[in-house]
């Protein structure tokens, strides 16, 4: 660290008081920067949400268009179309994958209405990969909604316990240090970076 400059005595009563009211400005735009930061990760999750629940309506109604033709075709030719031969006929034309043509039309007939589809569980983790890895095997064994969200919960938890803690995410706190910076961080942990350069840094901890 360099010295502080030389300042007659006289004045050292101002900068003391400059540089208190410094450090107030500085937490108060901290606090300020951190609610923002709080506002915008709440915003990205719900949008992601959104998204989700937007993928999630995409492929409840490709199963509905798939069935309805289906029965339509039935109705018309006199003689029933086999489902699973028309959804794979209509998915290979339409550009969808055969697997996931057959998944839309289980989702669809496992949750009619949209008031049966907002039975779904996990909240606003929902997803598509969910229903059809969790719910759709679930129900056809026989387990309850209730049952499928209590066992994801304990995969979930599973999970979270084999991986690394998340210490730190944010700038550092840059300081002359030589000819380069060194960054003092939460967790005592060391980065350096050279000059007039900006730090981002994420510090994991391995349980």
């Amino acid at each position: 660290m360099t010295d502080l400059p030389a300042i007659v005595p006289a004045a050292q009563p101002f900068v003391e008081g400059a540089a208190e009211e410094a450090k107030k400005l500085i937490v108060e735009y901290r606090l300020q920067e951190a609610h923002l930061k709080e506002e915008l990760t709440a915003a990205i999750k719900e949008i992601e949400f959104q998204a989700r629940w937007l993928r999630i309506k995409l492929w409840w109604n490709l199963g509905r268009i798939i069935i309805d033709w289906q029965k339509a075709a039935s109705r018309k030719l006199g003689r029933t179309q086999p489902l699973e031969d028309f959804c794979n006929a209509v998915t290979a034309r339409a550009g969808l994958g055969k697997e996931s043509g057959y998944k839309m039309v289980q989702i669809r007939k496992q949750f009619p209405t949209e008031e049966s589809l907002k039975e779904l569980p996990f909240g606003k983790a929902v997803s598509v990969h969910l229903i059809v890895n969790k719910v759709l095997p679930g129900l056809s064994a026989g387990k309850t909604m209730q049952e499928i969200a209590q066992e994801d919960a304990k995969d979930v938890a599973a999970r979270q316990a084999n991986q690394p803690t998340l210490l730190y995410d944010g700038p550092a706190e840059l300081n002359e240090y030589t000819n380069h910076w060194s960054a003092d961080l939460p967790t005592d942990v060391g980065v350096r970076a050279w000059g007039g350069t900006p730090v981002l840094v994420k510090i994991w901890q391995r349980n």
